[in-house]
């Protein structure tokens, strides 16, 4: 167990505090060796050893690791304002990526918020149910029966579809759209890497800048090219086209503005909700009785669901699609009795927290009957589960993420029966911007009866 602390009164930012807890590293590079090699099973050994909040020193970085889910609500809510999205995992976000809502701060993200709330309320996004229903029905026509496929390259594509036509409105060829989504893909990948490669000296050689350059231009060209179209045809129900048309008192987005929520939003939708529905099918076919359990539900009478619900949640609190939270500490502060220095990189990592035993015992068990106890829910910090993050800055897409899960799993499991494919060893996650698996996740659809 986590040597973190658990229930406690909220921290006295003027208090003194201790040094965080470090494990040993080689010199220089500190943990980078051991992160690199290790990726997720070196986090969890080093939660179980030091405890719940641990400082990592990271080649020219030191972060401040947050695995507690208390400590997070305080970083993420009760007290964000001492925490803001500086620092060298943004700045190298904001270079690669833009200015989109993801990452922006200030006037500007409150700006981009009000504009586009309106565009991710519930009634929005039920209207695009009919549309999530239409596309999974169609990529599950073409889906190879009774053959091993590459389920997570299979769920990228359907979610690359199914972004597009959300975001864009349009049915692009499934080639333009990979084309697109792997330039988006070899952006956002490099966020990680540049964070600790932006230190370094700028004369330096760094492999690969120009494939990200090409990949860049290729991004933009694409969307500046839909933009100018959404301005011409006018109003539309595409996200796009509704952002396009989106005004306050200052006008309306810019065209660069539009392109960076663009990417934002493509990259999120497909690359997260993709991630989400590839593990949580493997989980529900390594566990066949639930499975059954779940197929019994889904072909009942009523539009309530809770088995599923509650499949969906478990299958984010063990792979969550973005496994942490970056923040930069704008002031001195206490967290868990540890001090914080202003300017210190914090990563709240919803991976160690949603493997804490304290509030989920034997973690690493799928067990949606975590989500049907009531009594264990309110027992729970409410950020004990945190897949989509938490506060003013919850990601906008939450509910649209989970509405494509539930639709598509509810098509899926209705038709096929999802096997695993045994070939070695499951599929494990890798670290990156956003959650992948260090093999193809291989599954072989049945065909129901």
């Amino acid at each position: 167990m986590p040597r973190g602390p658990s229930s406690r009164a909220p921290n006295d930012p003027n208090a003194e505090g201790r040094r965080p807890p470090r494990p040993k590293g080689l010199p220089l590079i500190g943990s980078l060796a051991s992160l690199l090699r290790g990726q997720f099973r070196f986090l969890e050994q080093v939660f179980a050893d030091e405890g719940a909040i641990f400082e990592l020193k990271l080649g020219p970085l030191t972060a401040l690791v947050v695995g507690d889910a208390e400590a997070a609500d305080e970083v993420l809510i009760t007290r964000a304002d001492r925490y803001d999205k500086g620092g060298e995992f943004w700045d190298s976000a904001r270079e690669l990526l833009g200015h989109g809502i993801g990452a922006s701060e200030g006037e500007l993200w409150r700006r981009q918020h009000k504009l586009m709330l309106p565009s991710f309320r519930r009634a929005a996004i039920s209207g695009y149910r009919g549309m999530i229903d239409e596309t999974v029905s169609s990529a599950l026509d073409a889906v190879k029966v009774d053959a091993p496929i590459e389920f997570d390259q299979w769920s990228n594509d359907l979610l690359s579809v199914l972004t597009v036509r959300i975001l864009l409105g349009t049915n692009l060829p499934l080639e333009q759209i990979r084309e697109v989504r792997e330039s988006m893909s070899a952006l956002f990948a490099t966020v990680l890497p540049e964070m600790v490669l932006r230190k370094l000296p700028r004369w330096l050689p760094r492999p690969g800048r120009g494939r990200l350059a090409a990949a860049r231009e290729r991004v933009d060209n694409a969307l500046m090219a839909v933009i100018a179209d959404k301005r011409e045809r006018g109003p539309g129900e595409d996200l796009l086209s509704m952002l396009v048309n989106a005004t306050d008192e200052a006008g309306a987005m810019s065209d660069e503005q539009l392109r960076d929520e663009a990417i934002f939003i493509y990259t999120a939708g497909f690359e997260t909700t993709g991630a989400s529905l590839a593990w949580t099918t493997l989980l529900l076919a390594q566990h066949p009785e639930l499975l059954a359990a779940l197929r019994e539900e889904l072909d009942g009478d009523g539009d309530d669901k809770p088995l599923l619900r509650a499949c969906i949640q478990e299958g984010l609190r063990l792979y969550p699609p973005g496994v942490m939270v970056p923040r930069r500490a704008v002031a001195d502060d206490v967290l868990g009795g540890f001090r914080v220095k202003a300017g210190t990189l914090v990563l709240v990592y919803s991976w160690l927290i949603h493997r804490d035993p304290r509030w989920w015992p034997s973690p690493a068990r799928f067990d949606p009957a975590r989500f049907m106890d009531a009594e264990a829910a309110r027992a729970r910090p409410r950020l004990a589960w945190s897949p989509f993050g938490a506060g003013q800055r919850i990601c906008l897409g939450k509910g649209l993420a989970l509405l494509e899960l539930e639709r598509a799993l509810t098509q899926l499991l209705t038709r096929f029966t999802p096997v695993v494919v045994d070939d070695g060893a499951p599929p494990q996650p890798r670290m990156s911007t956003t959650l992948k698996s260090d093999k193809p996740i291989r599954l072989m659809l049945r065909r129901r009866a």
